[in-house]
């Protein structure tokens, strides 16, 4: 019962993603920033970060993030391979890091280790 209520859970929330992006009203960006919202309400993430590969430079770039200390992060950039952001693009494969700020490749180019903690 408990994994069809948890499955139940993420269909909701893909529906409301599906919905927001659906929204022609508004701008694609202003839409991406309303579906992290959703995702880190969802999660109870109190950051969540969208990258996007620029495939003519192969750098990834942060189109949208929350609850980043940096004002624009759109300006930080990661090659493949470099960091977790970098490796995961790289390979093509998702990662559960249970304790991202103790991973050797965690390299916190968005600041967020300056943030205090929040219980």
């Amino acid at each position: 019962m408990g994994q069809l209520c948890y499955g139940k859970r993420e269909l909701s929330l893909l529906l409301e993603i599906i919905t927001v992006l659906n929204d022609q009203s508004f701008e694609i960006k202003t839409n991406l920033n309303k579906v992290i919202d959703k995702i880190s309400e969802h999660l109870g993430a109190r950051q969540v970060i969208l990258t996007i590969l620029n495939r003519s430079n192969q750098q990834i770039v942060i189109e949208v993030a929350s609850g980043l200390p940096q004002n624009n992060p759109q300006n930080i950039t990661y090659n493949l391979g470099e960091g977790i952001f970098g490796k995961v693009v790289e390979s093509g494969k998702p990662v559960v890091i249970p304790r991202v700020f103790e991973n050797p490749d965690f390299l916190n180019k968005t600041g967020v280790l300056s943030l205090p903690e929040s219980s």
